[in-house]
């Protein structure tokens, strides 16, 4: 009896020192893990998402100007593209790349004294566009541009800024507009005025541009009457260079205005012939040729 007694405790000190099993273990981690997790002691791990927690995807500036080009091109070039009546306000048919340098329309993350956008949105060109979503991309659109930072005055500057993009050039308006609006694009700051061109002016005597100082300048000629319209204009730097004049020219047509009649073109006496022959066959000779009545 004393040898069983003996056998029975050594066998349950046996047991009390063989190892718990990995299943075991793995089966009490997971009991224990589910306990905190119930009354909220572990707070469950979530993977962020890809892109820092939005699921938005932004489009690119490429896409962006494809967006903007198919508005202008659906909405704006019919009366503002090359050789429309209101090209010399703004011209939108040029590459959205140039555009986006032209600050008489757009400057970059300025919504407010971006000319293009205040137009669609509070502006006169509002009623055109076809989507209301359009404006939302414009504004995007702007709001992606970066400003560009302006280049430092060289000490002893002796170049004069060179006037260019100027507009309207040799442009004729439709009979009613009453204001055209005056733009160009110096190669640097500058402040640029603008006189009739028979004014003979002193540069301070001359009227300063509305939007000017930059690069880019604008101002609208208001209160116009039919007719023909000449100005100089003039661009001085920071270091007083004062850029050669660059005159704007443009017509308003008159109520009523003939069509031009084109100009006479002289034939030589073989030409004459020539042509004489084919009227006669064309109306003549079916009753007055060979053989006939």
């Amino acid at each position: 009896m004393l040898k069983k007694l003996s056998l029975l405790f050594i066998a349950m000190s046996l047991a009390a020192c063989v190892p718990v099993s990995e299943t075991s273990k793995s089966k009490l981690e997971f009991e224990k893990n589910k306990k905190k997790s119930e009354t909220g002691t572990t707070p469950v791990k979530q993977k962020p998402l890809p892109d820092g927690g939005s699921s938005v995807v932004k489009p690119t500036q490429t896409e962006l100007q494809a967006s903007v080009k198919k508005i202008l091109d659906a909405n704006c070039l019919s009366c503002h593209g090359d050789g429309k009546s209101f090209q010399g306000i703004a011209n939108l048919a040029p590459s959205i790349s140039q555009l986006e340098k032209d600050s008489t329309l757009v400057i970059p993350r300025d919504l407010n004294n971006s000319n293009i956008y205040q137009q669609i949105t509070v502006g006169s060109m509002r009623s055109y566009l076809r989507n209301s979503s359009d404006a939302e991309i414009i504004k995007k659109w702007i709001l992606s541009l970066a400003k560009e930072a302006q280049e430092p005055q060289e000490v002893g500057d002796k170049k004069a800024p060179v006037i260019t993009n100027f507009m309207p050039n040799e442009s004729i308006f439709e009979m009613g507009v009453t204001s055209v609006k005056l733009s160009l694009i110096t190669d640097e700051a500058a402040t640029c005025r603008f006189s009739a061109s028979n004014a003979n002016l002193e540069y301070n005597q001359m009227t300063k541009f509305s939007m000017t100082g930059d690069r880019g300048h604008s101002h609208t000629a208001s209160n116009l009457k039919a007719g023909d319209f000449s100005y100089i204009v003039r661009c001085i730097d920071a270091a007083n260079n004062m850029s050669t004049d660059q005159e704007l020219r443009f017509s308003i047509k008159a109520s009523g205005a003939p069509t031009p009649i084109p100009p006479v073109v002289k034939l030589t006496t073989a030409e004459l012939k020539v042509a004489v022959k084919k009227i006669f066959d064309a109306n003549c000779l079916s009753c007055h040729g060979v053989g006939e009545s």
